[in-house]
């Protein structure tokens, strides 16, 4: 008999994006834990650092064309992306050193957030402040990525010991250098987030909306056929194939 796992179809970027919406979708069992979950994506930064146009750029949607949700506090903007979908923007640091503000915004993101991205304006001077709160932030126990944005308005040889500096700054190194204007890196900033978020298992509710998933989308297909292969069921090339999640 043979044992070996099937060869998965070598389908086109399109046909993978559409094979994985449908799949998601479907009323498979083993996605039902997932769909009843939420997943909160926290913004914090200094209001010039490109919080929205990286979400724009991660979604392709701009974050001012998406309603908020009524019903939180003024100081926490949520957005509905997709179903269980939100993306949370915090104020800016400046405001959120008024006592009332941080706290709040701190328990929001204690509470309620699943991954932070804590936005740093590679243009910027580094101030004590902003160590601060990231420092801050980190007490939270978040999964955390520090999101260095606007590399295009500086030299591209520069940017290594900017990251190096900011690296010693915070302690920590966990950095992704980008341009959400210039679409630099946001691929790699995307399979940072899903990377995180698979060990939470959210990362299907993250690929829901993200614009860079083509190959995580192929590795969760791959994975879904070898599990079909496991048990029995083997997928169908295309529209049949369902998610077989673990």
């Amino acid at each position: 008999m043979n044992t070996q796992p099937p060869d998965v179809p070598e389908l086109d970027g399109e046909t993978y994006a559409e094979t994985f919406v449908r799949s998601i979708d479907a009323q498979a069992a083993e996605f039902k834990n997932i769909a009843q979950t939420k997943l909160i994506i926290s913004l914090i930064g200094e209001a010039n650092a490109g919080k929205s146009a990286t979400i724009n750029a991660l979604t392709g949607r701009r974050l001012s064309e998406v309603h908020p949700i009524a019903g939180w506090t003024k100081q926490i903007t949520l957005h509905q992306y997709a179903e269980n979908v939100f993306i949370a923007d915090t104020p800016g640091l400046h405001e959120m050193r008024t006592l009332a503000l941080g706290v709040q915004a701190t328990e929001f993101v204690e509470q309620e957030a699943d991954i932070i991205l804590f936005f740093v304006n590679a243009a910027s001077n580094r101030t004590p402040e902003e160590t601060q709160a990231f420092q801050a932030l980190r007490q939270l126990n978040k999964p955390t990525i520090v999101v260095l944005n606007k590399i295009d308005t500086i030299e591209a040889e520069a940017i290594p010991a900017v990251v190096n500096d900011l690296t010693q700054r915070l302690n920590y190194d966990l950095i992704v250098p980008i341009s959400a204007t210039k679409g630099i890196h946001i691929d790699l900033l995307s399979n940072q987030i899903a990377e995180i978020l698979s060990a939470q298992g959210k990362e299907l509710l993250f690929l829901k909306v993200a614009q860079y998933k083509e190959e995580r989308v192929k590795l969760w297909i791959k994975g879904a056929a070898l599990s079909a292969f496991g048990i029995g069921a083997l997928p169908l090339p295309g529209s049949d194939i369902v998610p077989l999640t673990a």
